[in-house]
């Protein structure tokens, strides 16, 4: 699963940026000062939690955003 994420489609948002709706959660990544970094909203609380940590390239990103929202899909599960 963790590869397949890295190779599904990610849209374009308007400004350019890769993102992907799964799960009741929005995943977009975005550059900032030369790395990549993101954001994962989550659709039933409308809680929004950014990324700690900067990426090299976007694959990395992708994968660290993977881990994020199997972390947050256990936390809404206990709920």
């Amino acid at each position: 699963r963790r590869r397949r994420w890295v190779e599904k489609v990610w849209r374009g948002s308007r400004r350019g940026n890769p993102f992907l709706n799964v799960d009741r959660f929005n995943v977009a990544l975005f550059r900032k000062e030369g790395a990549w970094s993101g954001r994962i909203e989550d659709k039933t609380s409308g809680k929004t939690i950014f990324a700690k940590r900067r990426y090299a390239d976007q694959n990395a990103a992708k994968l660290a955003a993977f881990d994020a929202v199997a972390v947050l899909k256990q936390r809404r599960e206990k709920r």
